[in-house]
């Protein structure tokens, strides 16, 4: 079997899952919406009090909107959390629906109930698949950021600015390529997690770390593409809003933060699918399911799991 990703096959996944294309475009929207009120209405009650028929300069009503505001940071700041928190286990449950309904019903099915009925099932197996991730994130972030920080520090005690030049470039290359392999590791850990008898997310996740250090062009790189793509998307409408007047008041907007949404919401879904070890030419299952009938289980699996693998 093919354990290589790829996008080809992420792509022709991505499209038959259509329906779970605007559910992870959609739900962000609807878990932004308390957010969104808050400064809107705190701001926009601010603008009111501005004296009719004065009109102030463009840069005194971001001032007046940021002063509006402080009032209510504490609020906003537990507001804006809870929805990041509620959007991670929206992706974790996603995740889970979309690897537990390809691997245990192939490729017939793109039913967006199934899919969501597949990850509440599995949703706190991904949680710790998500939360191990983190963790590796947060220790590893932690030991760069201190370590060049000392070093840094050094040089401008020193006042080696040549040094530092050299130190602070590398820092955040290292930090990116670091961010790049542990999220490569937790999309491909995520599908290692499926398989049959396999509960431990630790191994999981490390079974996925192997596999894209292994394969870093059909890893990493499309992941570090994708990972810019999307993080252009989402940042795109917030930089013409800074950048271009006329984008605050016109019909444009409209357009721009719902069109930039899908499309990182669909680049999501595709990297994720291209990460699947699977080979579409196999016959999978019953119809075309990924779960061969005679499993030939690997002796690290046996190692781990007390019961007979039957997947890959």
């Amino acid at each position: 079997m093919k354990r290589k990703p790829s996008l080809l096959f992420g792509l022709r996944l991505s499209i038959r899952m259509h329906r779970l294309i605007l559910a992870i475009w959609i739900v962000p929207i609807i878990l932004l919406t308390p957010f969104r009120s808050m400064i809107s209405a705190t701001a926009g009650q601010a603008l009111r009090a501005i004296p009719e028929g004065f009109t102030p300069p463009a840069g005194d009503i971001g001032l007046f909107s940021a002063q509006a505001l402080l009032p209510v940071i504490p609020s906003l700041g537990v507001t804006l959390l809870s929805t990041l928190i509620l959007m991670w286990f929206w992706t974790v449950l996603w995740h889970a629906g979309l690897c537990r309904q390809l691997i245990w019903e192939g490729e017939t099915s793109n039913s967006l109930s199934r899919t969501l009925g597949h990850g509440i099932v599995g949703w706190w197996s991904y949680l710790r698949l998500s939360l191990w991730a983190w963790l590796m994130f947060l220790l590893l972030f932690g030991g760069i950021g201190a370590g060049f920080f000392a070093l840094i520090r050094s040089s401008w005690e020193d006042m080696n600015e040549d040094r530092m030049v050299v130190l602070i470039p590398i820092a955040l290359g290292l930090l990116i390529l670091s961010k790049i392999i542990l999220w490569a590791a937790t999309l491909r850990g995520a599908w290692e997690l499926t398989a049959p008898g396999r509960r431990s997310s630790v191994f999981a996740w490390f079974r996925g770390l192997r596999g894209a250090l292994a394969q870093p062009l059909a890893t990493l790189l499309p992941t570090l593409v994708f990972g810019i793509l999307i993080a252009g998307c989402l940042s795109l409408p917030l930089l013409l809003y800074m950048m271009w007047p006329q984008f605050r008041t016109g019909r444009l907007i409209w357009l721009v933060l719902p069109g930039a949404g899908l499309v990182a919401a669909c680049l999501q879904l595709w990297l994720f699918a291209a990460m699947a070890p699977i080979s579409p030419a196999l016959p999978l299952g019953s119809a075309t399911g990924i779960i061969s009938k005679n499993p030939s289980p690997q002796p690290s699996d046996m190692e781990e799991d007390s019961e007979p693998q039957v997947i890959v």
